[in-house]
Order: structure tokens, then sequence, then C-alpha cells
């Protein structure tokens, strides 16, 4: 049986910003019987986006984040949607990764991965899981302004 039928359908486990208002995709995942979405609120928005909610990500990912690496690699997909990824801890990343690296997992982000705000994309350019997406974060952090892109340049390998 191929994964995204409505007999089996596709695990998509979706970390970020997952509210309706914020990713419409959300909506769309519920109705179509042929994806089962797993939602892990990893960045919230509350009259402007905030690095404040550390305590409700925690709480989120440690309820909602698979415990090991086989629950995780048990999922089709991985939509990552500008979660705040230093709250998977370096367990949860690596599991990322690997199983990506893997082809346990297929993965994508969405275009909002890398925003302006640094307690948003820096944990994620600094983590292994940012060798997994060719994004251009020079170019982030020239845009944000304040960080020395020669460090992160140095850790992302380009001139």
């Amino acid at each position: 049986m191929v994964a995204g039928t409505h007999e089996d359908p596709m695990k998509v486990m979706c970390l970020g910003a997952v509210e309706n208002q914020l990713a419409p995709y959300i909506s769309w995942f519920r109705q179509e019987p042929s994806i089962t979405g797993h939602y892990v609120p990893a960045r919230f928005y509350e009259s402007g986006w905030s690095a404040m909610f550390g305590e409700r990500i925690m709480r989120s990912v440690r309820m909602y984040f698979p415990r090991n690496y086989a629950q995780l690699a048990g999922y089709d997909f991985l939509m990552l949607d500008s979660p705040v990824v230093s709250y998977f801890g370096d367990d949860g990343i690596h599991w990322m990764r690997r199983a990506i690296e893997e082809g346990e997992v297929g993965a994508t982000t969405m275009n909002s991965l890398l925003s302006k705000h640094q307690f948003c994309f820096l944990p994620f350019l600094l983590s292994e899981l940012s060798d997994c997406f060719p994004l251009d974060g020079i170019k982030v952090a020239e845009y944000s302004g304040g960080l020395d892109s020669t460090k992160l340049s140095m850790k992302i390998g380009t001139p």
C-alpha cells in the first residue's frame, strides 16, 4: 500500500508555527483524508513574534514531539514552519537530521523558516539540522543586522 491514500494516510509532522491563522495548510491537512497531521507548536504569535514563549514551547515539545528516534522515523514527512529548534534539544535535532539523511522521512521547510528574528533563525543555522536544507543563512543574518556574520559564515562554510 502507498502512503498518502485513504486506506494508508501519509503521516506528516508539522513543527513550528502550526496555528491555523499562521499556517493555512493546517486547515487543509485536517480535512484531507490522505494525510494524518501531527502538530508540534514550537513558535507562537500573539500581537507580534516573540521569544518570550519559551515555557510554552518547551511544554508543547515535551508533550507532542516523539520521545525516541523510532517514533520520529515512523512519520513519512516533516514540515518545518519557523520552529525555534533549540527547544528540541540535541537529541531531537539529531533524530530529525538522521531520519532525513537516512531517507526514513521526507522533509521541507516553509519559506518563513529563516525569519528576521534571531531567536528563531540563529539556533536553526547553528544546529546540525541546517545541513539538511540549502538556505542562505548569511543573507538572513545581513538582513536582520546585529549579527557577526563572520562567525556564522565560518560555521556554514562560506567565504
